[in-house]
């Protein structure tokens, strides 16, 4: 075994040691790299650096840590093992958002078809949406099935309306309605009118709502099957609405013709002197008009052409009188005025109201 001595710059010999203390100290920092170091092998001293690599006995303490350090540094990383790193995780994502939602139910009462798109609905990920389906149970009062991908306890609101121009019958309000989702469902009440009465047979459009923004809008057809019956009904119901708007228009203008000669009549009578003749003439022509008029009427508003019939036979009575008395005023004037007051004010409470 060789042994080393130290010799330091205060000439003071230190020694002999062995490789292994040697190499303990240098690891101390006992010993310097410019530090003289000597054994019986070696013809001359030698700074300890040089001896130590030529021995290999270790590196320098500074080349050491080097190395320990990059030896703890992780291998650089390429842009492709982020790209793999962002895709696992988004799968992961989308893995335990599919995972969390809640079994979608057996719903019995929508087609297969609805019923797939309804849990679609639940299991999408990202922007809200929702999917209706019509409950099949009962389809004059329908009852909708609403799925969507908002959380539980958010609201909804769902609104439906008619398309008057498919309606059987007359177009009801539209019935609005508010739901809370649970487990991505929600549904609806049984949609009845207002007076308890099944909906109108027809196309009808269900709105789903958050807010202002729309979910879901979709049409239906409710209250049973469209086949050729419906059809026929609701050719029918056309022709009556057609009849009835005749009908309507019809009993305006009387009533008009009506108002007309009692005005021209009550300036008449002011001026008990002036002929009559001319004013009798005017009302004949018109008289000959309300009778075409009034044969459009097939009854739809008795309440208005029942005392209109009455009022043209008072204008008729009236007529005669001023031709045979022209200085004296009809008596039955006055309830040819009063009776014209609730014809014209039933006239506009029609125009007002819905066709029936």
């Amino acid at each position: 075994m060789k042994e080393w001595y130290i010799s330091r710059q205060s000439d003071e010999l230190e020694g002999p040691f062995s490789e292994d203390e040697l190499r303990k100290r240098h690891a101390q920092g006992q010993l310097k790299l410019d530090t003289l170091v000597w054994n019986e092998s070696m013809p001359d001293w030698l700074p300890a650096g040089e001896v130590l690599r030529e021995t290999k006995w270790s590196l320098p303490k500074i080349e050491q840590l080097a190395k320990a350090a990059a030896a703890q540094q992780p291998p650089p990383r390429s842009y492709t093992s982020y790209w793999v790193i962002a895709g696992v995780a988004l799968v992961g994502a989308l893995a335990y958002s599919l995972l969390s939602r809640p079994s979608f139910p057996v719903l019995n009462d929508v087609s297969a078809q609805d019923a797939k798109s309804l849990k679609t609905a639940t299991h999408t990920v990202g922007q809200p949406i929702a999917a209706i389906a019509m409950s099949l149970n009962d389809l004059s009062s329908p009852q909708f099935h609403i799925a969507t991908n908002l959380p539980d306890g958010e609201r909804i609101d769902v609104l439906l309306r008619g398309l008057q121009e498919t309606l059987v019958d007359v177009m009801p309000m539209p019935i609005k309605t508010s739901l809370i989702v649970k487990k991505g469902l929600a549904l609806s009440p049984s949609f009845r009118q207002e007076n308890g009465l099944p909906l109108p047979r027809g196309e009808y459009i269900l709105s789903v709502n958050q807010g202002p923004k729309v979910l879901a809008q979709q049409t239906f057809f409710v209250g049973g099957v469209r086949d050729q019956a419906y059809e026929e009904s609701l050719r029918h119901f056309h022709e009556r609405m057609k009849a009835q708007a005749g009908e309507l228009l019809a009993l305006k203008q009387v009533t008009e013709l009506v108002a007309r000669d009692l005005s021209e009549v009550s300036e008449a009578v002011k001026k008990p002197r002036a002929p009559k003749t001319r004013l009798a003439k005017r009302w004949t022509v018109a008289r000959d008009q309300i009778k075409v008029e009034m044969l459009r009427s097939s009854g739809y508003y008795k309440e208005i052409s029942s005392p209109l019939r009455a009022e043209v036979d008072l204008l008729n009575s009236i007529h005669h009188s001023l031709v045979v008395r022209p200085t004296r005023v009809p008596t039955e004037l006055g309830a040819a005025k009063a009776n014209l007051r609730p014809i014209l004010a039933r006239l506009a409470v029609a125009e007002r109201m819905p066709s029936r």
